[in-house]
């Protein structure tokens, strides 16, 4: 499910018997221009929640700026590999651990570390919907940002593991079965996941609960219904990854996994921004005042 099983794995695999591939360099340039448009747009958004004064200071604002940054840090590294895909996929070819190691590393970091942002974001949403009495008191709420350098830290770790036992372990009864790469990806992908989805799930019926009860949304429900919908899509688009790298290892025809690398997690990245936009008043007000039209249309006021 890594970057490197996805873009250099489909642009190196050898089916003679199928042309579909040679259409990579096509998807290479079109992978290239969607996730740069992402990439920016990305960049804006930080640049917007910056400037909202309504958020400086929460904690909010320290959970929105942790998404997109491991947004951006996927967006970035599939730039750079659809633009110099043969430098990269010579690298990752390459025999040498010294050019090999870095490159494994940083693309199982880009690839793994939303899973656990996802789940300390969720984690805040949840003490503070779910256990507001102890929201002030927890740990985790009070060293937030510590919080996600921690999951950052430990997706490192955990991403340079398993890039030393791809390059140094020889070719073997292990190595070849798979069996410890599986592991690893239950515990960088579905383990988070599961535990996200559980707490969600509890926040979502409290969240219900709290409309029956007072039919006006507060800030921190709003603020969890927008976690809620963006996490929602994540587990959507890892779904679609994990359909397309089942066919891509059943069949060999890599195209699809450039489909998805080239629209499906651009898009999400994307609707990432777009969702908050049109949920948060302040925001849609900031972006509508850069508008030259807005700006006439104010000074001629």
């Amino acid at each position: 499910m890594a970057l490197n099983e996805t873009t250099w794995n489909a642009s190196a695999a050898e089916d003679e018997s199928s042309q579909v591939l040679q259409c990579v360099p096509l998807w290479g340039m079109v992978c290239l221009v969607t996730n740069s448009t992402a990439f920016f747009i990305n960049v804006f958004h930080l640049f917007v929640i910056s400037r909202l004064e309504s958020l400086k200071g929460s904690k909010y604002r320290c959970v929105l700026i942790s998404i997109s940054l491991t947004d951006m840090t996927w967006l970035l590294v599939v730039m750079l590999s659809s633009s110099c895909s043969g430098f990269f996929l010579s690298i990752y070819r390459s025999k040498e651990p010294s050019k090999r190691l870095p490159v494994l590393i940083t693309i199982y970091i880009a690839t793994y570390n939303s899973y656990y942002v996802f789940l300390i974001a969720i984690v805040e949403k949840y003490m503070a919907i779910c256990k507001p009495l102890c929201y002030d008191s927890s740990i985790i709420v009070r060293k937030l940002p510590a919080a996600f350098v921690l999951a950052w830290t430990l997706v490192a770790v955990l991403a340079t593991t398993r890039a030393l036992l791809e390059t140094f372990i020889p070719t073997g009864s292990f190595a070849s079965s798979g069996l410890w790469k599986v592991c690893f990806v239950l515990l960088l992908t579905v383990l988070p996941s599961t535990v996200a989805g559980v707490l969600v799930t509890k926040i979502y019926v409290e969240l219900r609960r709290m409309r029956v009860i007072s039919p006006k949304v507060n800030e921190t429900a709003d603020a969890a219904m927008y976690l809620i919908i963006i996490f929602s899509l994540e587990m959507i688009a890892l779904i679609i990854n994990l359909v397309s790298l089942g066919i891509f290892l059943f069949s060999g025809i890599g195209i699809y996994i450039i489909m998805w690398i080239s629209f499906v997690k651009p898009t999400y990245t994307v609707s990432n921004v777009v969702i908050y936009g049109w949920r948060t008043k302040t925001y849609k007000q900031y972006v509508c005042g850069m508008l030259p039209c807005e700006s006439s249309r104010a000074s001629a006021a």
